[in-house]
């Protein structure tokens, strides 16, 4: 490595952008640079960074600046599993971003001094052999496991955040689906808040299964990765309808209800938290109703577009953090050991809006006025 600090920067600055996939006018665009010259002399070391500069440059890159100052880049970032990858250049972005939350969610849990990760189940079941058998068994098991009940889909999230300290984060995405990766700060998902809640469910379900059978993916090639996605994914979502919609409290909750038609089914999906198409397609895999004339019945765009019952599309995500992050970050502030700055910075706010984000978590800046507490660990 060099020991020339411009030169350094400049190499980790090209590095970066280059993993982007952004051209040197593009990132100047991104970072505000009034010509992209300017990222050209920076990448060969002739121009000195600004402080103001660094900072920018850190933030469109998703990256610490103490790290960019050090010309510090990742060798090779965690694979990002996507359930349906967004289209376009946002890829790259979207998947720094969470990347980056899940490092700053570990770096706040080790300031808190929390307890060492819970070690999670693993079940190796392969996309290459494993079936619905195998997958309804482990369904069960798992809604053993994290005592979720004969209605899991209210209480799942709750669940894997605390119980199993998997970070789940959300971001508004024009489009694509939830996403899993599993690097050095543990297990992690992210939801795309534009998605309808129940479908937010179902993913959140969809992707537990990525979690728990990680070591039979991560391991293989690309072109292993390829063969084995469609496969792979049907097994998530057999996982996540036969985990949110429990065998025997289903058909209990079924026999219990007369109905003409299949939207007569509604009032059931709204009890189990899941749209009325996942339970249509819950109860042919169960032989209860007959696949045409679900198939018939149903149409995509009306059951999981804006017409599903009680979805709106959001503006704006008024809590895009997990409860717990918050709670633990401020409960490290307050013994004194981030600056309001640096928390700011977690929260990815400014210091002038950082008590408007807490508030929006039930928290009061004042410390006085609050006692913290960190949550059990």
């Amino acid at each position: 490595m060099t020991t020339d600090p411009n030169r350094a920067i400049g190499e980790a600055v090209r590095r970066l952008r280059e993993r982007a996939g952004w051209t040197q006018k593009e990132l100047a665009q991104k970072v505000g640079f009034e010509h992209h010259q300017i990222v050209s002399t920076i990448e060969r070391g002739e121009r000195a960074v600004k402080a103001a500069e660094l900072l920018q440059l850190a933030r469109t890159f998703r990256v610490d600046a103490t790290d960019l100052l050090r010309g510090i880049t990742p060798e090779r970032e965690p694979f990002v599993l996507w359930r349906a990858e967004p289209i376009g250049s946002s890829l790259q972005g979207t998947e720094a971003l969470f990347l980056q939350r899940c490092r700053r969610y570990a770096l706040v849990e080790r300031l808190a001094e929390v307890a060492e990760d819970v070690a999670l189940p693993e079940f190796p079941i392969s996309p290459r052999t494993g079936n619905f058998e195998m997958v309804e068994a482990t369904a069960e098991q798992v809604r053993g496991l994290l005592q979720l009940g004969n209605i899991p889909g209210p209480t799942l999230r709750s669940a894997l955040e605390n119980t199993w300290r998997i970070k789940i984060f959300r971001e508004l995405l024009d489009n694509g689906s939830a996403a899993t990766t599993l690097g050095e700060f543990g297990p992690a998902i992210l939801e795309n808040a534009a998605e309808p809640p129940k479908r937010r469910v179902f993913s959140l379900a969809h992707e537990l299964f990525h979690v728990l059978t990680w070591k039979t993916v991560s391991t293989l090639t690309e072109e292993e990765k390829r063969a084995i996605h469609s496969n792979n994914e049907k097994l998530a979502n057999a996982f996540a309808s036969a985990l949110l919609l429990p065998r025997g409290p289903v058909l209990e909750a079924i026999s219990q209800r007369r109905a003409e038609t299949l939207v007569d089914f509604l009032p059931v999906a709204q009890t189990f938290n899941v749209s009325l198409p996942a339970l249509l397609w819950r109860l042919v895999n169960l032989r209860v109703l007959d696949r045409r004339s679900v198939e018939g019945f149903l149409d995509p765009d009306r059951w999981w577009g804006t017409t599903d019952p009680g979805w709106s599309p959001p503006r704006e995500i008024e809590r895009p953090f997990p409860s717990r992050y918050v709670s633990l970050a401020f409960s490290v502030y307050l013994k004194g050991r981030l600056t309001i700055g640096r928390l700011a910075e977690l929260l990815e706010t400014t210091v002038g809006m950082v008590e408007k984000r807490l508030a929006a978590y039930g928290l009061d800046l004042e410390a006085d006025a609050y006692q913290a507490e960190v949550l059990p660990a």
